[in-house]
């Protein structure tokens, strides 16, 4: 009897019925707020990813280039990040000399590579003898 008694008056601490009905739903409502709150931090949120997967993307938008007309049969480029220079390159990279592209289509070329290497990170984005080559270059 008396380990019943202590029961009862051990749950009956726990009781949501002696209180009044506004402090009730005040509980309630907390403890789906913890419950939620718990469940949340538990887990990665999924739309945090996707500014990190369209970072490219969104960097592509704002690098763009501009081929030069220097002159009959020379050609250069300025790659732009907001309008900005970040590349005058008035001359074919990694060959020594002065000498331009000899035609539009090979400074195009050649400023798409290095535009797509702003955007992928590589800095600086050099040119190597062996990309003029695979880029059919001829200098």
């Amino acid at each position: 009897m008396k380990q019943e008694k202590l029961r009862h008056s051990f749950f009956s601490f726990f009781s949501f019925s002696k209180l009044p009905k506004a402090f009730r739903i005040l509980g309630i409502c907390l403890l789906m707020c913890f419950v939620v709150a718990a469940q949340k931090k538990g887990k990665p949120a999924a739309h945090k990813k996707a500014p990190v997967e369209n970072a490219a993307a969104a960097k592509a938008n704002k690098v763009t280039y501009n081929i030069l007309t220097l002159g009959a049969d020379n050609f250069g480029y300025d790659i732009l990040e907001n309008n900005k220079i970040l590349v005058h390159q008035p001359t074919i990279p990694g060959v020594p000399g002065n000498n331009g592209f000899k035609t539009k289509a090979e400074a195009i070329r050649v400023a798409k590579l290095v535009k797509q290497k702003i955007v992928h990170n590589q800095m600086p984005p050099t040119i190597s003898e062996r990309e003029l080559q695979t880029l059919n270059i001829k200098h």
